[in-house]
């Protein structure tokens, strides 16, 4: 009779990566078939199935079904999951503030597992870890280039980085 051993496990890949199931089975005369939802896979008749750079369109639920000379074939399913990589899809904007007022930068991402640092020149800047930089009460002191960098699960970091520029108010010199 067929008898599965070891099932194929879910997997979750960033894009690009090759994915793999495997089953592992015992019988007489085993075939296998693997099947991306309810659609047979052309050529995909061995005991593992490999999806080489894979993109969202991959993900799904593959199964494998194992039949042999004797007894019921067996069904065996997993899940492919692929996470997205770190695209920004608006960078943060350069502004010119008057002394007083608030400053704010903001970036617009997508991806899988998304982390912020926001920075002034090389400096990290303690406690700014979200998708938007307030800067209360600004002095000619926080001018300067502002940057942040997200992160995510795939794909490099990106940088993108705007400036500050704070006008000076008016004074009177001599009267």
């Amino acid at each position: 009779n067929v008898m599965v051993a070891t099932a194929p496990v879910s997997v979750t890949n960033c894009p690009g990566t090759s994915a793999g199931f495997s089953v592992s089975a015992t019988g007489t005369g085993l075939r296998y078939q693997w099947y991306k939802g309810a659609s047979a896979m052309v050529s995909q008749t061995g005991s593992s199935l490999v999806l080489a750079n894979v993109s969202a369109s991959d993900a799904g639920t593959y199964s494998v079904v194992v039949s042999g000379t004797c007894g019921a074939a067996v069904t065996n399913s997993a899940s492919l999951t692929v996470n997205q990589n770190v695209m920004v899809a608006t960078a943060p904007v350069s502004v010119t503030n008057c002394p007083g007022t608030s400053a704010s930068f903001s970036v617009s991402a997508t991806g899988t597992g998304l982390s912020y640092q926001w920075y002034k020149g090389a400096s990290a800047i303690v406690g700014q870890t979200g998708s938007s930089l307030v800067l209360a009460n600004v002095s000619a002191s926080d001018a300067g280039t502002y940057s942040v960098v997200v992160s995510g699960t795939c794909g490099a970091a990106v940088t993108n980085s705007a400036s500050l520029t704070v006008n000076q108010n008016v004074m009177v010199a001599t009267a």
